[in-house]
């Protein structure tokens, strides 16, 4: 299979382009050799870096498929999406501020969580 199938497709965009994308599309790219470097500092300053180990993106390449890095790219910003929130109030100082998705879902009726059921004092 073409193990760049699955790559992300990434592209230089212009002024006039802007209008079409959101901070949420802009990416930083990972160094590798097949990476699209950004036309920017970005660029200058992970080449500066690369070749002050004696490194460019060239040195990624390895006839070894495991040893071989061809870069990838990662989101500057992500948008939260399907959250949820709710305001507690603690009686207790040394209760958890955050509950897992199972302690919460285990609840009893008289408000237990499997937690609570199951520390020390609680008798299990």
């Amino acid at each position: 299979s073409d193990s760049n199938s699955f790559r992300m497709k990434v592209k230089h965009i212009s002024g006039e382009d802007l209008s079409s994308y959101s901070i949420y599309d802009v990416l930083i790219p990972l160094p590798g050799h097949s990476s699209v470097m950004p036309n920017n500092d970005t660029k200058d300053i992970m080449m500066e870096i690369l070749e002050e180990h004696g490194l460019d993106l060239e040195s990624f390449r390895n006839k070894i498929h495991d040893y071989d890095l061809p870069g990838g790219y990662r989101h500057i910003l992500t948008k939260a999406s399907n959250v949820s929130w709710k305001l507690v109030k603690h009686q207790d100082l040394t209760d958890d501020l955050i509950h897992s998705r199972l302690e919460l879902s285990t609840q009893t009726e008289s408000g237990e969580s499997l937690r609570e059921i199951g520390s020390p004092d609680g008798g299990l």
